[in-house]
């Protein structure tokens, strides 16, 4: 997968598969903010979910404010 390619991308997937494939927008964000201390976090964080999301690597799971590992697919990082 070419996506996983993008550094960023591919520690974020990294991120999500250490914390048993699940973590809170709020952790994806403080992540973000950790990686990337001079970029606004959010706006890093939406654009590489919605990537990822394209792809069908993770889910969003809006209700729960839950970023997860799409469990359908094999991912090795």
């Amino acid at each position: 997968m070419q996506l996983l390619k993008l550094y960023i991308i591919k520690e974020f997937v990294r991120f999500v598969q250490e914390n048993d494939n699940k973590v809170s927008f709020n952790e994806a964000k403080a992540f973000f903010k950790g990686l990337l201390p001079k970029e606004k976090a959010v706006i890093v964080l939406k654009t590489a979910l919605n990537f990822c999301m394209y792809v069908e690597i993770l889910d969003y799971d809006l209700r729960e404010n839950e970023i997860s590992l799409n469990s359908d697919i094999e991912i090795k990082v």
